[in-house]
């Protein structure tokens, strides 16, 4: 019954994946990608919730989802130029889908996240001439995040 709970998450990672390639390419994250992904591994968290009759896993995303997005959010209201609200709402995602299998899973996911961004934008100043100013996007860090909470939880299942 375990693996069963790797559902959620790889539909969410699939979507997240695609959200992180846009991110790139256009510097946003579109509500229409995030809204699906996040409607899909609702159902299916609700499902698996179903046929496990376990809760706590389900409670645990939404109260790591919460605290993702208001997390996000505090740091977007400190700098809305440096963090957008569509990062505050992925965030609401991953946060869901990290804690789902582990939590605070999102914490750990999360951390790596800005220290991912932060390493990658000073090489990049140092390296590439890249200005203070210039944005990056945060997504496909955020779905490093996710990719290792699910690396440590699939290798605890070993």
């Amino acid at each position: 019954m375990e693996l069963l709970q790797i559902a959620p998450p790889l539909i969410a990672t699939l979507g997240a994946i695609h959200i992180a390639i846009i991110d790139i390419k256009q510097l946003r994250i579109p509500n229409k990608n995030l809204a699906i992904t996040s409607f899909l591994v609702l159902i299916t968290m609700a499902i698996m919730t179903l046929i496990t009759g376990n809760l706590k896993p389900l409670l645990f995303a939404i109260l790591g989802s919460l605290i993702s997005l208001l997390l996000f959010l505090f740091v977007h209201a400190i700098n809305p130029g440096g963090l957008g609200m569509g990062d505050v709402k992925f965030a609401g995602l991953l946060g869901l889908t990290m804690s789902w299998l582990a939590f605070p899973g999102a914490l750990r996911g999360f951390l790596f996240a800005f220290a991912a961004t932060t390493t990658f934008a000073l090489m990049a100043m140092i390296f590439k001439g890249v200005k203070k100013k210039t944005l990056i996007p945060f997504a496909p860090f955020m779905v490093l995040g996710l990719l290792i909470v699910e690396f440590q939880y699939v290798v605890r299942l070993m």
